[in-house]
């Protein structure tokens, strides 16, 4: 792929990306029942398989594939494009817990969301992952 699909592909992803933490940060707003916890536990996810695929765009621009979320860090952290990499894997292991979640893993996991927030888009906008 050219260059200027690719840079488009970003810019889109980017957009993407902060739409998604848009409605996370909206979701966040409201007040907390069950169908509100189930929301926010979705936005999140939306958001994380947003923030990952982002950063795999970002790093094929520059020539480095990668193929899952695990390598995209690494590969974000090897490029210095990602100072803290203790915030990724926790925001990892938050979205690895979603299948397995009960009602109350789903709190305590929405208690640990909301304790981040709005950490994914501070996180890559920080590693000049996405247009600030």
């Amino acid at each position: 792929m050219s260059p200027a699909p690719r840079s488009r592909r970003l810019e889109e992803r980017s957009q993407d990306f902060l739409s998604e933490v848009t409605q996370l940060e909206k979701a966040l707003q409201q007040p907390e029942d069950e169908f509100v916890r189930d929301a926010i536990i979705q936005r999140f996810e939306f958001t994380y398989e947003m923030a990952w695929k982002t950063l795999q765009l970002r790093l094929e621009a520059e020539g480095i594939q990668t193929q899952t979320p695990r390598q995209a860090l690494q590969e974000g952290l090897a490029a210095g494009w990602i100072h803290d990499g203790s915030v990724w894997s926790e925001i990892q292991r938050n979205r690895n817990l979603i299948p397995f979640l009960n009602h109350y893993s789903s709190v305590r996991l929405t208690d640990r969301i909301l304790q981040g927030e709005p950490i994914l888009s501070r996180v890559l906008r920080r590693n000049k992952l996405v247009p600030i």
